[in-house]
């Protein structure tokens, strides 16, 4: 994959993420077959996966991870003539957190990264680059942000350029969706979504062991489940799992 495509599936081209909705359509409400293709281009292009063998392909790395700290927010649009430099006239709003890694599924690295979540997008031809507007920016996208010394399974990417100091082989962000799924104290893994109801459909909530046995066997589970869907214990059926948002 070249350097420009990645970067798209990075989700640091803010020209093209600022199309994507706020929410994302069931594809089974779109006419797709009950056995899915390998990954759905949506037209706000944000890049869905429906198979895991198709969503580890677009990822260099799997870890299973803790936040540990907030960072600051760096500057992910880019100008198209020069991917190098940032666009004069958008501000992608890359929050970066601080993650300690426990354990990586696949792929190595280092010990803590830097990983970063898109939250927004400000236009400057329109406004100045305010708190106000960063905020307003965020609410908008309608994203769940990353909750300090919870656990994540996180299916990342590495970046192909250094942002204000941040080193490539440690500055990371999630590749289409879904890239986040959060680990509860029962050892449950969900989707982080704030439209997940399609996702179970994919990616049913399951325990961890199971999930890490489903990434490093992606051909365990092929299509829409529950046809077949994984083998949950009790304590991770949808019904006793405790929204991970209000």
């Amino acid at each position: 994959m070249n350097n420009y495509a990645r970067w798209i599936l990075f989700s640091v081209f803010c020209i093209w993420i600022t199309a994507c909705s706020d929410s994302t359509p069931n594809p089974a409400s779109q006419g797709t077959s009950a056995i899915p293709t390998p990954f759905i281009q949506e037209q706000s292009s944000q890049v869905i996966f429906a198979t895991m063998e198709d969503r580890l392909k677009h990822t260099d790395i799997v870890i299973i991870g803790r936040p540990v700290g907030e960072k600051g927010i760096i500057n992910g649009a880019r100008d198209v003539s020069d991917l190098t430099k940032t666009d004069p006239d958008m501000f992608g709003i890359l929050q970066v957190y601080e993650v300690e890694v426990i354990r990586y599924i696949k792929g190595e690295g280092a010990n803590s990264l830097f990983v970063v979540q898109h939250q927004g997008t400000v236009f400057l031809n329109t406004q100045e680059l305010s708190e106000s507007a960063i905020e307003a920016a965020r609410e908008r996208e309608n994203v769940i942000p990353l909750a300090i010394n919870e656990r994540y399974v996180m299916f990342l990417a590495f970046s192909e350029f250094a942002y204000e100091g941040y080193p490539t082989e440690q500055l990371v962000g999630g590749v289409g969706h879904p890239w986040l799924f959060r680990i509860n104290e029962l050892d449950c893994v969900q989707a982080e979504d704030v439209d997940s109801f399609w996702l179970l459909n994919y990616f049913p909530p399951q325990t961890l062991e199971g999930f890490i046995q489903w990434v490093e066997n992606p051909a365990l589970y092929v299509g829409s489940f529950p046809y077949p869907a994984p083998e949950v214990e009790d304590q991770c059926i949808i019904d006793s799992l405790s929204k991970p948002y209000p």
